[in-house]
């Protein structure tokens, strides 16, 4: 068996080593608690090392220790940015970014975010889930090293205008009036003149803060940009962002079921959003999703086995020894994901 047959789908793939791992001359090949990627794999299979299930966490471990890290992390971050109005940018790109790039890589996004939906601090969990998918959309479209890097960042620190937002607006239960609203789009402008010129910030990230809110067909604000007028990492950082602001429960508003946000942001695709990612991003996401348990809107569960090009949010789900096209089943949605435990 080859290495590419070795490593595609391994079930390895996400989890991490509970102990160092030596080569057979008792050489330290990786350490305990590296998380384990295709690359990692591919380095193991080339130096003869075999893994056996004791050698790895279960998926919760790891997931709880990427989230922990990153939560502990975003916090002091944004602790600091807010109370000295400097942010400590060669931490976010040597402690957070690095963390980023290899969950995505990993494919552990649903259960990342399942996770995230979990702690309390809603400016920080939302900033790590739309640099993680920022990431994979990136990936997905086949974006260099330079640019991941650009996306984890920008993601990272999309919102943190938020933090001059006072917090009974960011926390306001019911709908905001007119001056509240006004205020809170401000975010952006706070967000980029916090960025554009802190040092070691490149302008691109500190464009993505004022322009994550901008909408293809000039609906978005702070400016009403228009089309190609903006860049792209800010397309993608805007699909990020609403992907999983719909995914999430907030103060004013509950979750939406995961096939009900991938439908609507693809009805975007044509207007308010960047077609070329949206189209990536609803079919990618659904791919990743592919050998998943699933809840049905009847509240069966059923696996994905495999999802249509033009129809990602309804895919060929298996309950029992049914086969069920969701393309053809109106009645019938996915409601959740059954995370891996």
């Amino acid at each position: 068996m080859c290495a590419d047959q070795w490593t595609r789908n391994h079930p390895y793939i996400g989890r991490c080593f509970n102990k160092n791992v030596y080569t057979k001359q008792n050489v330290l090949a990786w350490p305990a608690h590296t998380m384990i990627t295709e690359q990692v794999l591919r380095k193991l299979y080339a130096l003869g090392v075999e893994l056996h299930e004791e050698d790895v966490e279960p998926h919760s471990h790891t997931i709880d220790r990427v989230v922990e890290h990153a939560m502990s992390e975003m916090k002091d971050i944004f602790h600091f940015a807010r109370e000295d109005g400097q942010l400590v940018v060669d931490d976010i790109r040597t402690r957070v970014v690095p963390m980023i790039r290899q969950t995505a890589e990993a494919g552990m996004l649903y259960q990342l975010l399942n996770k995230l939906q979990l702690e309390d601090d809603v400016t920080c969990r939302h900033s790590i889930a739309v640099a993680m998918v920022g990431v994979l959309i990136g990936q997905w479209l086949r974006l260099d090293d330079e640019q991941l890097a650009l996306l984890a960042t920008a993601g990272l620190l999309h919102d943190v205008g938020k933090l001059h937002v006072p917090a009974e607006i960011l926390n306001k239960p019911g709908k905001l009036t007119a001056e509240e609203f006004a205020e809170m789009k401000r975010h952006t402008l706070y967000g980029y003149e916090m960025l554009r010129g802190q040092e070691g910030i490149d302008e691109p990230i500190a464009l993505v803060a004022l322009r994550h809110h901008e909408r293809m067909d000039g609906s978005g604000y702070p400016y009403g940009l228009q089309g190609e007028l903006i860049d792209l990492p800010s397309r993608i950082i805007a699909v990020a962002d609403v992907f999983h602001a719909m995914l999430s429960k907030r103060v004013y508003k509950n979750e939406l079921p995961f096939y009900q946000v991938i439908k609507e942001i693809g009805q975007s695709a044509f207007d308010q959003f960047d077609a070329r990612v949206v189209t990536v991003f609803s079919r990618k996401m659904m791919e990743t999703m592919i050998g998943s348990q699933v809840i049905l809107s009847d509240g069966r569960i059923g696996t994905v086995l495999s999802v249509h090009p033009h129809d990602p949010a309804n895919p060929l789900v298996r309950t029992g020894e049914q086969f069920i096209d969701l393309s053809s089943v109106q009645e019938l949605n996915i409601v959740h994901f059954v995370p891996t435990p």
